[in-house]
């Protein structure tokens, strides 16, 4: 590789960023993921997530033949509670992924120094939460390593990174990136065949009860689309993207407190955000799973985007099977969660388009229950 090439040049801009000896670059934060884990040699271990995320962390955990324990999170802000932790790790734990979900950083304080007590590993997930920050501390600088992503907060469509200050890791990272494979051809053909069967398999679910199986085969069958090689052009799109990551914060920040304001019910319950982060996504909780079903139907008949992310894992997949009452609060959370856009393409004109029909939808609902 010359030394003046774009992934070089992103690596160093990115250990300079975030005050980390070592930076290497994936494909996208699977990718990431998977290798890093892979580094840290934990053959027969467990390893701890929220089950509150999307699935591409678990599926890095399986791609490494590792057990996944999922942990409860807050009501509050989504993120890993750090209470059923110490119940939860053992002596076959292996590492702690904490998640910093749509932006919000996790309590790593309390995570990092419960590891530092088990004597286990902490991988920091960034992905959601690239130049957010954490009691004055950049996310993505804590754990002995750390995971970002280049296509969320900003939006470059590819790119991910693995940031470390141990050697013995970095020196691994590098040696099993020369094993992983280059971008596919047919990735786009394959994200277009994953969603489709993704949220089928999630409706037949609802439906029957009946589609687990179905969700546990789906990362081996996908396992193409997660794991490869930056490109040159990636890296010099990011890099030069980097330049703006202030500025989309900013933006991004200030549509989250737009909601904030305007979205007042007595049936919303907000996060508690720490504006000293990045809100990749705003999200809201209603009172019942029925509201958000009227809400959601009512915005996609207009056009205007919405999610309902993120169904809880130990929902879809069987891989941990312990007794999901421990799992409460990412249960209510799935049922009744609604996540708006905030991204620098959002215009006022959505903003309150979105307003007017969630509180329309719930007025109504208030009124009928009245009756």
């Amino acid at each position: 590789m010359v030394s003046d090439s774009y992934v070089t040049k992103l690596e160093e801009r990115l250990s300079s960023m975030f005050d980390r000896k070592y930076v290497i670059l994936t494909g996208r934060a699977t990718t990431a993921i998977f290798v890093g884990l892979k580094s840290l040699r934990l053959k027969n271990k467990s390893i701890v997530l929220p089950s509150m995320v999307c699935p591409d962390p678990l599926y890095a955990v399986l791609y490494n033949n590792l057990r996944p324990i999922f942990c409860d999170v807050n009501l509050f802000d989504y993120n890993m509670n750090v209470d059923p932790l110490s119940e939860i790790i053992s002596s076959k734990t292996g590492a702690i992924i904490p998640v910093h979900l749509f932006g919000q950083a996790a309590d790593m304080d309390h995570i990092i120094q419960l590891a530092k007590d088990f004597h286990v590993y902490v991988m920091e997930d960034a992905a959601q939460a690239l130049g957010g920050k954490y009691k004055g501390k950049k996310v993505g600088s804590m754990g002995d390593l750390s995971i970002l992503s280049f296509s969320k907060i900003i939006n470059t469509g590819r790119g991910g990174a693995i940031l470390t200050d141990d050697k013995k890791i970095a020196d691994r990272c590098r040696k099993i990136m020369k094993a992983v494979p280059q971008y596919p051809n047919f990735n786009e053909e394959m994200y277009d065949c994953y969603k489709r069967i993704f949220y089928a398999t999630q409706d037949l679910l609802k439906i029957t009860g009946k589609a687990k199986s179905i969700f546990d085969l789906m990362p081996h069958i996908f396992k193409e689309m997660y794991i490869y090689k930056i490109r040159e052009k990636w890296a010099e799109i990011v890099y030069d993207e980097l330049d703006n990551l202030d500025k989309n914060i900013e933006i991004r920040n200030e549509n989250a407190r737009k909601f904030r304001r305007e979205l007042r019910h007595l049936d919303i319950t907000h996060p508690r955000y720490k504006f000293d982060s990045v809100v990749y996504r705003y999200s809201i909780l209603v009172k019942e799973e029925e509201q958000r079903r009227k809400i959601v139907e009512s915005l996609r008949k207009q056009g205007l985007h919405v999610s309902t992310l993120y169904t809880p894992l130990h929902r879809l997949f069987t891989v941990d099977m312990k007794e999901n009452s421990r799992l409460k609060n990412a249960d209510y959370i799935g049922e009744r969660i609604l996540n708006f856009w905030v991204d620098p393409s959002v215009k006022d004109d959505y903003i309150k388009k979105v307003v007017e029909i969630v509180l329309g939808t719930l007025h109504e609902w208030s009124s009928k229950r009245k009756r």
